[in-house]
């Protein structure tokens, strides 16, 4: 099973592919998570509770969230 990075960024790599193919070639799953999903903590915190990093963008980040995510780095 690959790291998995999520992204809550409405605008990560739609302008240019180049960081998503780092991260892909260096091992990792990006997983995008819907501007909806992440606006919802409680499903926030199942995108998380996995995930070794979050491209953030404009989402609120919570402590709540945060307390939920063992492995982020």
């Amino acid at each position: 099973m690959r790291p998995k990075i999520i992204c809550t960024s409405p605008t990560f790599g739609k302008y240019s592919l180049k960081a998503v193919e780092m991260l892909e070639n260096e091992g990792y799953e990006l997983v995008r998570i819907s501007m909806e999903d992440a606006k919802n903590p409680v499903k926030l915190i199942n995108y998380v509770q996995d995930a070794q990093g979050w491209i953030v963008g404009f989402s609120k980040v919570t402590r709540e969230v945060l307390e939920n995510a063992p492995m982020l780095k």
